[in-house]
């Protein structure tokens, strides 16, 4: 009877063994699940956020050239009444 015993203490420490491992394991694979689905989250959170940054920069510069573009003709234009009113003083002189 005392040797069933012990045979049956070594074959539940076996299994104790067994379980930890599996265990152990176990905690091992979700810890890399989550990192994997931490990781492609960010992924796509970063390409989100690319995408958008791309649409506001080219929102942007958009605005940007239309600035510009006006900053040209409001230069054209004292440009041109510029010259005028030089010619008119020489001619004045």
């Amino acid at each position: 009877m005392e040797k069933e015993l012990d045979a049956l203490k070594a074959k539940v420490e076996e299994f104790k063994r067994e379980i930890q491992g599996l265990a152990r394991a176990e905690a091992e694979r979700a810890k890399n699940e989550a990192i994997r689905l931490a990781e492609d989250e960010a992924r796509h959170l970063l390409e989100r956020t690319r995408l958008a940054a791309e649409v506001e920069a080219t929102k942007i510069r958009a605005r940007a050239d239309e600035t510009l573009k006006a900053l040209g003709a409001r230069i054209e234009q004292r440009f041109d009444r510029a010259v005028e009113d030089v010619v008119k003083t020489v001619l004045e002189e």
